[in-house]
């Protein structure tokens, strides 16, 4: 899960100029400045680097880097059971 929640971490703070260790997790993606753009950037890139095809209404669900962490987390073990 930290692997998830520093990569939404590094994407969020290229997103809005915030240094990544600044940007609390469990405040919403809005409170920390990231705009419907920024989500759609970010879940472009989790399927890039870890091969997750995200829903674009997850985040509206899962409204902070730690709940969509825990998210992505489960994704990934379900993708991971269905392989073999």
């Amino acid at each position: 899960m930290w692997a998830f929640r520093e990569f939404l971490a590094d994407c969020i703070g290229e997103e809005t100029g915030t240094a990544p260790e600044q940007i609390a997790t469990d405040k919403t993606f809005f409170e920390i400045g990231v705009t419907s753009v920024g989500l759609v950037r970010m879940l472009r890139s989790i399927g890039d680097t870890f091969g997750l095809d995200v829903d674009a209404s997850v985040p509206f669900d899962y409204r902070t880097i730690s709940a969509l962490s825990e998210f992505l987390v489960t994704l990934e073990e379900d993708q991971q059971r269905h392989a073999f």
